[in-house]
């Protein structure tokens, strides 16, 4: 179950053991059996079974509004079925985990457990906090743009309080979903934001933890967007480094660095008016493209293996006076950003608890020579400033100790969550083993992390788990030719 941000990663068709023979006794009844109505996933992925269970907005007073959590469980297919189901935690902050179900439904994971998906509060249909601060895609001329902010606000406060929406309380939240659903102790999978929140639940909560999976981990305490700039250079330079070392990429675009410069100064003097598709309508659209919107598209263009090995050739056609492919991505970007999160629900989250690790006086110092600048840091800064949001939690930025087995994954080109945080993490759990993703980003190792994942979660340890198709992955071959390249959003 690695890591999928916001685009589908390829379902493994591997197998796990099986355990014991099964038997030819009747399947065993599941715990939720009459909570939950059989359902059927999108693109014809099969069946489930989708309820909702409502928790109080306020936790602490257990009074007022309530918020309907929707539940999705993908049931276990074999009749020997273990007890201890897989909750997914997902990223963002803002996705919804209900979203993944369709992707999720072959998992090998399902031989013999269930995989449970929840929105959390704020996210997909759980009273969703959706911004549409960029309209329908098109809007570039700021990566938060203030007054966008203020109006989606104004209108969330109609039917949401703001400061109740933390990862604390929907960490609480989805134990008393597990209860709900009468299991025992469960294995947490979280992939990026939901490795914090696979964390914050193993801390409020140890008892109800089997084991965990933690997908492009993050560190608590992180002041996230602090860092941002230097960890997509890092990212941007490893990109480079792998550039060179393919003949094809580095004879293509043997000055890729220098370009990527080059494009986002004259941007910064200038920005340029770029005709693109619609990413819904396929129609014609003039776009004003920004030297920040280009620096966002390209740091999470970083994010993917398929999406960074075309990162050289777009940077190159910009270079060349050809911005088409440059504004397209950051168009694209823009549109599956704010289909797939809950803006808002990200502005609560990290106004209360990164934001406020953020002393601007630190800006300079940790953006100075980096592509991506200080433009992030400071928005979302301006953001927290017109944003209801709870105190800093106490405690919330302590490292999480445990003796629960826990298998961590790092990519080593992660532009956001890079292998040096994941160490600091994993130095807390003794019983558990962190795997670098060779030229890794932060969306996981696909076929072969997610077989690791299926013999861990059976296994209960990370004893003896073979890392041998890690080490062997070859790296994505880079893109050179336009032609290639995809025509989507």
């Amino acid at each position: 179950m690695p890591h999928r941000p916001l685009a589908a990663v390829a379902l493994a068709a591997l197998l796990i053991p099986a355990g014991p023979a099964a038997s030819s006794a009747p399947k065993p009844t599941p715990p939720w059996r009459g909570k939950l109505a059989p359902c059927t996933l999108p693109e014809g992925a099969g069946k489930a079974f989708c309820g909702s269970y409502e928790v109080f907005e306020n936790r602490e007073a257990r009074s007022g509004r309530k918020i309907r959590l929707k539940i999705v469980i993908l049931p276990a297919k074999g009749s020997n079925r273990a007890p201890d189901p897989v909750f997914f935690l997902e990223g963002g902050p803002g996705a919804g985990a209900t979203m993944d179900a369709a992707e999720l439904a072959g998992d090998p994971l399902r031989a013999r457990r269930d995989i449970v998906l929840i929105d959390t509060r704020g996210t997909g249909e759980s009273n969703p906090l959706s911004c549409p601060i960029w309209g329908d895609g098109t809007r570039l001329d700021h990566l938060f743009p203030l007054d966008a902010a203020t109006t989606c606000r104004d209108a969330l406060q109609k039917r949401a309080d703001l400061k109740r929406y933390t990862t604390a309380a929907a960490m609480d939240d989805v134990d008393e979903v597990r209860k709900y659903l009468g299991y025992g102790p469960v294995n947490l999978s979280g992939a990026s934001y939901g490795t914090f929140a696979a964390q914050i639940f193993l801390s409020r909560h140890p008892e109800a933890v089997r084991s965990v999976v933690l997908s492009s981990v993050v560190k608590p305490g992180e002041p996230a967007p602090l860092n941002h700039a230097r960890n997509a250079q890092q990212a941007l330079e490893l990109l480079a480094r792998d550039c060179a070392a393919e003949p094809a990429c580095h004879t293509a675009f043997p000055h890729f660095q220098e370009e990527v410069s080059a494009v986002l100064d004259r941007l910064a003097k200038q920005p340029v008016k770029v005709q693109v598709k619609h990413p819904v309508t396929g129609r014609p659209v003039t776009v004003t493209l920004t030297r920040s919107a280009a620096a966002d598209a390209l740091r999470f263009a970083l994010y993917s293996p398929d999406k960074a090995s075309q990162v050289p050739l777009r940077v190159h056609l910009a270079a060349q006076g050809d911005y088409r492919e440059l504004a397209r991505t950051a168009v694209g970007l823009r549109f599956r950003l704010q289909k797939g999160l809950a803006l808002g629900a990200l502005f609560s989250i990290s106004c209360a608890e990164d934001l406020p690790r953020i002393d601007p006086r630190e800006i300079p110092a940790a953006t100075r020579g980096t592509f991506y600048g200080d433009d992030r840091v400071r928005e979302q800064l301006a953001v927290c400033g017109i944003w209801p949001h709870a105190p800093l939690p106490a405690g919330e930025g302590e490292f999480v100790r445990s003796n629960v087995p826990v298998l961590l994954f790092s990519g080593e080109r992660d532009p956001v969550t890079p292998p040096a945080d994941a160490a600091l993490v994993a130095k807390g759990f003794p019983h558990g083993l962190l795997v670098t993703i060779p030229h890794g980003t932060h969306a996981g190792g696909g076929k072969c992390e997610e077989g690791l994942i299926a013999d861990f979660i059976e296994k209960g340890s990370t004893q003896g788990l073979d890392l041998s198709c890690i080490k062997a992955a070859p790296p994505e071959p880079f893109i050179t030719s336009t032609a290639k390249l995809p025509k989507g959003p």
